[in-house]
């Protein structure tokens, strides 16, 4: 397929007439591509996953709540299979610190 075929319009005006379809052919085909990438990889944008990763069945990080101490340094509450750490991190270091689990309070 050279780029006069698919450009018929552009490279041949004398029959400019007859390429109409070549591109609406181009745009279904490009439209058909996109629906299947994002078919197959619908999961990557579910709404529920925004803030969590990790694969079903699999151990989950999640990042609870992030704060920004300056523009370049930030401290991040995350959370791995249950257990909570605290995770600061700027341009060039990154530093966790394990929390103790956290009982429930008593009201």
């Amino acid at each position: 397929m050279s780029a006069v075929w698919l450009l018929g319009a552009a490279a041949e005006p004398a029959v400019s007439h007859l390429a109409w379809w070549r591109f609406a052919l181009l745009g279904l085909l490009f439209a058909a591509l996109l629906g299947i990438w994002f078919f197959l990889n619908r999961s990557r944008f579910s709404l529920g996953n925004l803030r969590s990763f990790g694969a079903p069945g699999r151990g989950k990080i999640e990042v609870k709540d992030q704060r920004w101490l300056s523009s370049r340094i930030a401290v991040a509450l995350v959370e791995v299979d249950g257990q909570r750490f605290l995770l600061a991190h700027g341009p060039d270091a990154v530093a966790w610190q394990p929390l103790p689990p956290s009982s429930p309070s008593a009201s």
